[in-house]
């Protein structure tokens, strides 16, 4: 409900011209866990195997805890993706050779999974602007996950499916806020 009221409010702003022309914040409304959950539950209604939270349990718990220190890269523009990144704590900051920026310290925020699951180098460099915790899938362990559970590769690239909807949803709408730029992560 707060990310509708911003986004209302962002609108009503933008109509006006009285945005301040800042770097774009990332508040996404659905955090990743609650994604995983809705497509893990739709994917275990079609199995009698294992339910939507089993399936849940067992896509994050490919994930690894990870800190990194304030000003630490993450990933530079035009590297090779090495992992998916989601926020635990903390704040980051994706930047194009543009110049445009895009800060997040959304808790549950996911970076890099079209880029993992794609192969397209990154589009962006990612830096920590304070210490940050995540909980991060190394590209050894997609493809692990791939050759040993299809239907946890195949949650995954649907969690970032919807990301990527999401992302592309913001960006369409930061068209409409005057000299500021989205960008996709």
């Amino acid at each position: 409900l707060d990310g509708a009221v911003e986004w209302c409010e962002d609108c009503i702003l933008a109509r006006y011209n009285l945005l301040p022309s800042a770097p774009v914040r990332v508040r996404p409304s659905l955090s990743v866990e609650f994604i995983i959950q809705s497509f893990a539950e739709q994917f275990a209604s079609a199995s009698e195997a294992s339910s939507g939270a089993q399936l849940q349990r067992s896509l994050l718990s490919w994930f690894e805890l990870q800190e990194v220190k304030q000003g630490e890269v993450i990933w530079r523009e035009g590297d090779k993706p090495q992992q998916v990144c989601v926020l635990v704590s903390g704040k980051l900051r994706a930047e194009d050779e543009t110049g445009a920026v895009q800060d997040t310290d959304c808790p549950g925020c996911m970076f890099g999974e079209f880029g993992l699951i794609t192969g397209d180098r990154r589009q962006n460099t990612l830096v920590a602007l304070t210490d940050a915790r995540l909980d991060v899938l190394t590209a050894g362990k997609w493809a692990q996950l791939q050759a040993s559970e299809p239907k946890l590769a195949f949650l995954l690239a649907s969690v970032a499916l919807k990301y990527a909807g999401n992302r592309l949803h913001h960006v369409a709408i930061s068209t409409v806020k005057p000299n500021v730029r989205a960008i996709p992560v």
